[in-house]
């Protein structure tokens, strides 16, 4: 073998490398198991008895050895240098051919391929990004959506789709909350307006002054700032309302804000983002259409729907704070099918009023007193609607300054069934109600109250579905039948007597068969 590839200890034998010069073996088939490939001489020829071959049709050089006692048939190895190279003559690679010679292959690259100049169709699609124009610099952006990555930590590179109404919420972590609030842009609400507009269309009018739609403030925004040991006025809930009017683009866009103030000792808070498109035709309207839960029936994973001041709202639920107390602003959603819990703490700011206040905070600021049958319900049929049995916080007369009983969790548990046909079910709800768990509650001595009650709230769903059961069956009957012909041998073979005798054969044989 020319070249030995498998030596790789120089001055020693390489085991089963039978082309190790070092090993000085004249037959190192004997003494190795077997050999790496490529270490052992490729025969030049193969051969097989003469007697053997009737016919050759190979495309390979042939020859036929006489031996002493037999004829060899030998098929010949091809010798063109042009089948065992890959090159004949290696090509030479240089600054000139390099790139050329690589774009005729496959190539693999950590690198971003270079992308050409961006090319924008003259309006708006459903699931484009919605473009923003920043004035000072002149580049454009994307209007961002954060939404939750590994952890649910926020990732700020989610861009908000055209159309595509939705809400995201995720986790921002605060190694130092005052450190954070002078330097964080994303707890600041000046991140969600200033400096940038919103684009129209994708293109049209002068590429250097693209067509904008300045973003609409609230009349009165609070500032951003220290307090103390206080981050005042942090983004707890962004909401975007884009106004659009088909292929004419976007035409108006404003933003509101739901704000929080961290303390200190806060190590992360839950932001939440809202995108909502809403068509011209209808800004004008009464009430804006909202999306059903289902139609007719629930989907799951869907809102589960009440009549909330003769507004179609979901049932919400207790929502924690970074630092695990109990959120005034935000709640969560009842998701239709979806069993929930849901934990906070609640600081205590004054005993008079602590059973109402824990009442108010399990409930939100509008309990929910009744529960849409469908996720299509309409508020003017009262019969597609089913009143939540024990609404109520139940509270007692008693002087917290002394200790009280407090509701400390409340229990939601919806009753719900597929109705319809098999083919296409539809989910129902039938009913609802409420159960609350009370805790007594001490005074910590001298008249005070405890600092800190924890508050749960849980939702279950029970199926309650009665399956469609097959009609009874009756039991099978015995068909059974003897063969047309089956009496023909005793027939033939009693033709020789009178019919009396052959009457008295038959008239035994029968019930022996039916035995």
């Amino acid at each position: 073998v020319p070249i030995c590839t498998c030596n790789l200890t120089p001055g020693a034998c390489d085991i089963d490398c039978c082309c190790d010069s070092d090993c000085n073996l004249t037959a190192p088939e004997t003494v190795f198991t077997s050999c790496l490939p490529g270490s052992k001489q490729v025969p030049e020829q193969v051969c097989v008895a003469d007697w053997m071959v009737f016919r050759s049709n190979v495309p390979y050089q042939t020859s036929v050895v006489q031996e002493e006692r037999t004829t060899l048939f030998c098929v010949h190895v091809t010798n063109r240098k042009a089948y065992w190279n890959y090159f004949v003559e290696p090509r030479s690679v240089g600054p000139d051919n390099f790139q050329t010679l690589a774009a005729q292959y496959r190539v693999s690259s950590f690198i971003q391929p270079s992308q050409g100049p961006l090319t924008f169709s003259k309006f708006y699609k459903a699931g484009d990004p919605v473009l923003t124009y920043f004035q000072e610099t002149g580049a454009l952006g994307v209007l961002g959506q954060p939404t939750a990555g590994v952890g649910g930590a926020c990732v700020d590179t989610n861009p908000s789709g055209f159309l595509q109404s939705g809400s995201t919420s995720c986790t921002r972590t605060l190694s130092n909350v005052m450190e954070k609030c002078t330097n964080s842009p994303a707890l600041n609400a000046a991140t969600y307006y200033k400096n940038f507009t919103i684009l129209k269309v994708l293109r049209g009018g002068d590429s250097k002054r693209p067509k904008q739609n300045p973003i609409l403030l609230p009349l009165f925004l609070e500032t951003h700032k220290v307090s103390g040991k206080m981050c005042k006025n942090d983004d707890l809930q962004v909401t975007y309302l884009i106004i659009y009017n088909g292929t004419s683009g976007i035409q108006n866009v404003s933003v509101n804000f739901t704000f929080i103030n961290l303390l200190e000792s806060v190590r992360s808070v839950k932001q939440t983002f809202r995108v909502n498109y809403l068509s011209q035709a209808l800004e004008g309207a009464a009430s804006a259409p909202k999306t059903r839960s289902g139609n007719p029936g629930y989907i799951a994973g869907a809102p589960l729907l009440t009549d909330v001041n003769r507004q179609t709202q979901p049932v919400t639920i207790l929502q924690s704070m970074g630092d695990g107390s109990c959120s005034r602003q935000s709640r969560t959603d009842v998701l239709f099918g979806h069993n929930m819990a849901a934990g906070c703490t609640y600081r205590v700011k004054a005993c008079q009023s602590l059973q109402s206040e824990v009442c108010k905070m399990l409930q939100g600021d509008v309990h929910p007193r009744t529960l849409s049958m469908f996720g299509s319900a309409d508020l003017t049929q009262t019969e597609e609607w089913t009143e939540i049995i024990d609404p109520n916080c139940p509270q007692q007369e008693e002087n917290c300054m002394e200790g009280c009983s407090v509701p400390v969790s409340t229990e939601l548990q919806v009753l719900w069934a597929y109705v319809g046909p098999l083919s296409n079910p539809q989910a129902q709800v039938l009913g609802g109600r409420y159960l609350y768990h009370h805790r007594k509650v001490q005074n910590t001595g001298f008249g005070q109250c405890p600092t800190e009650i924890h508050l749960t709230s849980t939702v279950s769903f029970i199926d309650t579905t009665r399956y469609p059961q097959p009609p009874p069956r009756g039991q099978p009957s015995m068909d059974s039948k003897l063969p047309f012909d089956f009496f023909f041998p005793f027939i033939a073979a009693t033709s020789g007597i009178d019919r009396l005798q052959a009457d008295t054969i038959l008239s035994i044989l029968v019930p022996l068969l039916l035995l």
